[in-house]
């Protein structure tokens, strides 16, 4: 594991394109709220937000209002909001998502120390275990379906052409609810399962990587991380590799999100390439290749994460991780860290262990 924020050079933030606001590393902070103190007494009221009995009945009034109203009830302007949630969401996305599960991903924020990544790239965690695992694994296999009786579970899954099933004592869903819609689940999970299977909220996210010649923001100052108001956030994930080239990350959200994911091809590559250019300019001069990943076309996630909509933190998410027969749920969307691997591992030891307890 190595660091992913890097210890010098100027974070940047950039709002109506206009010149880059500097920030030293001693200022950046994981969070785009830690900056400002109106949710410190809020927040105190969380507690635990990974305890099992967690949110509890006080904390409910939180689930009925959005993010945006609850910012609005502590007195700040939209202005200060907009500055507030730099990077994250715009006004419009706030008033999606529910003030309750905003203060859950604050309070996780704030038991972190730094963030990591894995040395040499992420992907090397999957690819760990696929090495393990490679006796037992099927690729190229979509499931179409889960049927279980009181005696065992078994999977259908369509594979070259062909339809296959495999049978077992237990099942282990990872699947986001979005893809879980359109699985034939035999006999029908419970009411309160069915439900937020349909109905539960994802992000939206379009994340493209910039590969450019020569990393031209180091020469004034920047470390090229930064926020803007598009709304996105700009990662440097290259910053501790050598030589001269570099990869900036655009991490596009919600709104923005959807409208760049509409765009051909072509047109989603200029947009980003101006948007990074109005962080870094020049980059049009640097870059070399672009790659582009959106989450709600992917058919095997149809969205980034889980984000709750006012009214789902109470209604549907204690039934989101909830076993349903022999088969148990895991997946960022089931933990108390939505979003982040760090919530889907953390998942999967919970479900292993409500397995080994169900043996």
């Amino acid at each position: 594991m190595t660091p992913f924020f890097p210890n010098d050079g100027d974070y940047l933030d950039v709002v109506r394109g206009q010149p880059a606001h500097r920030r030293k590393p001693s200022d950046e902070s994981e969070s785009t709220f830690a900056e400002d103190n109106s949710l410190d007494s809020v927040l105190k009221e969380v507690g635990d937000h990974s305890a099992p009995e967690w949110p509890g009945e006080n904390l409910l009034h939180y689930d009925e209002i959005s993010t945006l109203k609850l910012l609005r009830q502590l007195g700040l302007s939209d202005k200060a909001i907009s500055t507030l949630v730099l990077g994250a969401a715009s006004l419009e996305d706030l008033d999606t998502i529910s003030a309750l599960w905003l203060l859950r991903d604050l309070a996780a924020e704030q038991t972190e120390t730094t963030r990591f990544k894995i040395e040499g790239g992420n992907d090397r965690l999957p690819m760990a275990f696929a090495r393990r695992l490679s006796d037992r694994m099927r690729y190229g296999a979509g499931v179409t379906g889960i049927k279980q009786d009181p005696d065992r579970v078994e999977v259908f899954y369509d594979q070259l052409g062909a339809t296959r099933q495999l049978a077992g004592d237990y099942l282990v869903c990872t699947l986001p609810f979005p893809v879980l819609r359109g699985i034939r689940v035999e006999p029908e999970f419970s009411p309160g399962k069915q439900r937020a299977i349909r109905e539960l909220q994802y992000g939206s996210v379009t994340r493209s990587l910039v590969q450019v010649s020569r990393r031209f923001w180091e020469d004034s100052g920047a470390n090229g991380f930064a926020r803007t108001d598009d709304p996105a956030e700009v990662w440097h994930a290259t910053w501790d590799q050598p030589g001269p080239r570099g990869i900036l990350t655009s991490y596009l959200k919600q709104k923005t999100a959807r409208r760049v994911a509409q765009f051909g091809r072509q047109l989603q590559q200029e947009f980003v390439i101006n948007q990074l250019g109005r962080v870094h300019p020049g980059l049009q001069d640097y870059a070399e290749n672009i790659v582009t990943m959106i989450w709600s076309k992917d058919p095997w996630a149809k969205g980034a994460y889980f984000l709750a909509r006012p009214g789902q933190m109470a209604e549907l998410f204690p039934h989101v991780a909830t076993p349903e027969g022999r088969v148990f749920f895991a997946g960022e969307h089931t933990s108390s860290w939505p979003s982040w691997m760090q919530g889907a591992l953390q998942s999967g030891l919970r479900a292993a262990r409500e397995v080994n307890d169900a043996v």
